[in-house]
């Protein structure tokens, strides 16, 4: 997302009800103080993100929609010297849109999460009885 500067008369006419749904948005909780900071000088304008379908996105859901996934970024790159140090140089990124190529792949579950050692073994607790005595088994071809 881009934050855009505005004037305070702008905030309070123009836009008066965009912050609203916006300082709502779920944020990481070490970014909640600066997203409440930025919203009383500045507005969002969210780049389009697209899902698997070609559906757009709401920006509220980019966080739980976008993490994990594989996407593809459409984005322009700008360079620009400093006229006074013609040394000097810098690169701006602009992202034009992102498109989600395959959604996030849940990581795989282990039993041993789920398992309470202090109601005994594993196998116990599978099945409820003691485990069985291993046998061995003859091979017959």
């Amino acid at each position: 997302m881009v934050f855009t500067r505005i004037t305070p008369l702008a905030l309070t006419t123009v836009y008066a009800g965009i912050n609203e749904t916006t300082k709502n948005w779920p944020v990481q909780e070490r970014c909640k103080t600066q997203l409440t900071a930025l919203l009383n000088t500045h507005i969002v304008v969210p780049f389009p993100v697209f899902d698997t379908t070609g559906s757009q996105i709401k920006p509220q859901h980019y966080l739980e929609k976008i993490s994990g996934a594989i996407v593809q970024v459409h984005f322009t790159i700008q360079h620009c010297f400093i006229k006074e140090d013609k040394q000097q140089t810098i690169f701006l990124a602009s992202i034009r849109e992102m498109n989600i190529l395959r959604h996030a792949i849940a990581p795989p579950t282990s039993p041993m999460k789920k398992c309470c050692f202090i109601d005994g073994p594993i196998t116990m607790q599978a099945s409820g009885s003691a485990p069985s005595t291993p046998t061995k088994k003859s091979k017959r071809g």
